[in-house]
């Protein structure tokens, strides 16, 4: 969700997908307005290092929570969210690939120098969304920040003119689309993979 958001608004981003997915929204821990926040509440008065810092620290307890998801569910989850949201799914992406197949940030920030910390083995594919009138996430800083990462990582990035900080519903179909696309591959190779463990092994058969 958003800074000052719930979990509840943000399940509201995905009622158009398609096919069956549980949906597990971690609210901040942080109080602000009349919702959470992931970040403290002073955080974007702060230096940029130390707001990745910070940022860091957060996604690295979240990822706590997708491990434990994958190891309970036997499937990598797919993060998702919107501005504030948007920065967790991002930099989940960066800091802990091996625990996601994808992600999906709408109007994130993307941290300077970030490139750097792109895992040099790469990481799962990212599909980013912004607006081109977004006042808060310029789109020619993401843009420049972006660049060199996709050399590691896999980084597609759709913007929609007149756009602010928010989902339209352009957006919306866009991004449900490529959602539902990512999914549907997801438990198709899930249903390979349980039926190629439930089928006995003819040459371990044979060695018996």
């Amino acid at each position: 969700h958003y800074s000052g958001g719930t979990p509840t608004e943000a399940i509201g981003d995905y009622v158009d997908l398609c096919g069956p997915v549980r949906i597990v929204a971690v609210r901040g821990t942080h109080r602000k307005r009349n919702g959470y926040s992931y970040f403290p509440v002073d955080y974007y008065s702060l230096p940029a290092d130390r707001q990745l810092d910070i940022a860091r620290r957060t996604v690295s307890e979240i990822a706590l929570v997708l491990r434990s998801l994958a190891a309970a569910h036997g499937v990598k989850p797919v993060v998702t969210g919107i501005s504030q949201g948007g920065d967790i799914a991002f930099l989940t992406a960066v800091y802990h690939p091996d625990l996601v197949s994808a992600a999906f940030p709408f109007a994130a920030t993307v941290p300077p120098g970030i490139a750097g910390h792109v895992n040099p083995r790469g990481g799962p594919p990212v599909f980013m969304y912004q607006g081109e009138a977004d006042p808060i996430e310029d789109i020619t800083t993401t843009r420049r920040r972006l660049a060199g990462i996709d050399q590691r990582m896999p980084v597609q990035l759709e913007t929609f003119p007149g756009l602010g900080h928010d989902i339209s519903p352009a957006m919306r179909a866009s991004y449900t689309k490529m959602l539902d696309s990512v999914l549907s591959s997801r438990r198709r190779g899930g249903r390979r993979l349980a039926r190629e463990q439930a089928s006995p092994d003819p040459r371990g058969r044979d060695r018996l």
